[in-house]
């Protein structure tokens, strides 16, 4: 089990990281939109044990700045991937996982979303933004996301690694979950802007 140890702390930690990261960039999407056509934010909820959310005093938020929460929380991760890449820098997997988790969760949030009349897809067919256009953007996002994780199960110490797994990484990404549950608690999941 000692042996094993290193890879389980790299899944465990890794599925923390990637969800609270996607979480994370899906709610600066928003923040982003809504700074850009100047929508006041009154608060945005970052909690580990929540679902994240943005809050704005316009009600309903101005269609741009809901799109932005998927969009740039697929988009982002791509980028971040894809500089990493350039650069050859060490752990490139990790940010290709993470940006096909992202392009899967927020594909599958918009198209389900859209089907069952909540989160940002009510949002968004509120503002009469057709289901199709929306369950569409969410079909077209999520495949992608799964080919993203083709041929990186090894890294994870599944398959012919059995096991074996990069032990600073394992490191590396439990810092990274403590930090994220650390700071998001400490700010109580809750970041006000208002008033």
């Amino acid at each position: 089990m000692k042996q094993r140890m290193p890879q389980l702390v790299l899944i465990v930690s890794t599925l923390g990281v990637f969800w609270l990261g996607m979480q994370i960039v899906h709610e600066a999407g928003h923040l982003l939109a809504a700074w850009f056509v100047g929508a006041d934010v009154k608060h945005v909820i970052l909690h580990p044990l929540k679902i994240s959310q943005t809050q704005l005093e316009q009600r309903p938020p101005p269609v741009s700045v809901v799109w932005c929460g998927s969009l740039f929380g697929m988009a982002a991760p791509l980028v971040c991937y894809a500089t990493w890449e350039f650069l050859r820098l060490p752990g490139g997997y990790l940010w290709r996982c993470f940006a096909g988790f992202c392009l899967l969760a927020n594909g599958t949030y918009l198209a389900a979303g859209a089907l069952a009349n909540v989160g940002d897809a009510h949002d968004l067919l509120l503002a009469g933004i057709p289901t199709w256009r929306v369950v569409g953007v969410g079909l077209l996002s999520a495949p992608p996301g799964l080919w993203m994780f083709r041929r990186q199960i090894q890294h994870f110490g599944l398959g012919q690694a059995a096991g074996r797994v990069s032990v600073d990484a394992a490191y590396v990404m439990a810092f990274l979950l403590l930090a994220i549950v650390s700071l998001e608690l400490a700010k109580g999941g809750r970041i006000d802007f208002a008033g």
